[in-house]
């Protein structure tokens, strides 16, 4: 008798969809280097993308003040970059006592790729290591994005009076913690210094 042995042709590797967004770890903002890129993150988004930022109608010269006043501050903030130096997404950390203060802006063509909830684990590992014992994100009420995030990361939503907050208890920091904000910092700022250098070269 012949034995006939049948081989399972490999399953195919999926491919990933030409809009998946590549893994990217959001850069540590370095004020002065980056102002510009910054001024041109939220030059680009539309009034109601500002109002629903900053909670209100706001002027572009309001909110080219805002970002100076970072500036001049040197305040913790991340964004994500792309390639061509854009920032995609952008992030202010604002700690006050035991709370770190979350607030994100994401760049039209740049939405559903899931740079604000990169920006949100981000900012939960730098609250940890910081001491911050809780986070918290204002908005409007009818910030439909920032609700839909808030849920996705289980926060407590508590709305009064038109606008929400939208808080998550922090555990105690650990030793860990401090260490993965370390590596993260580094890792980020390898990722930056290969980005920046690959800029320059397609310049050259």
């Amino acid at each position: 008798a012949t034995t006939v042995r049948v081989r399972r042709a490999p399953t195919p590797t999926p491919r990933p969809h030409r809009d998946a967004p590549q893994m990217k770890l959001p850069e540590l903002v370095h004020w002065p280097r980056d102002r510009n890129a910054i001024d041109a993150h939220f030059a680009a988004l539309a009034p109601e993308d500002l109002r629903l930022r900053f909670g209100g109608p706001v002027k572009a010269e309001v909110v080219r003040a805002y970002v100076a006043g970072l500036h001049e501050a040197r305040a913790p903030a991340m964004a994500v970059f792309e390639t061509d130096g854009r920032v995609a997404a952008f992030a202010h950390f604002g700690i006050a006592g035991p709370t770190l203060e979350f607030g994100v802006s994401v760049l039209p063509e740049f939405r559903r790729r899931g740079y604000a909830t990169l920006l949100l684990r981000r900012a939960r590992v730098y609250a940890r290591a910081h001491g911050a014992r809780s986070l918290v994100m204002h908005s409007v009420a009818d910030n439909v994005a920032i609700l839909e995030l808030a849920r996705r990361r289980h926060m407590t939503i508590e709305t009064a009076d038109g606008e929400t907050d939208s808080r998550i208890t922090l555990r105690e920091p650990t030793a860990t913690d401090f260490w993965t904000e370390l590596w993260l910092r580094q890792a980020s700022a390898l990722q930056g210094f290969l980005r920046r250098s690959r800029g320059a070269r397609s310049a050259a």
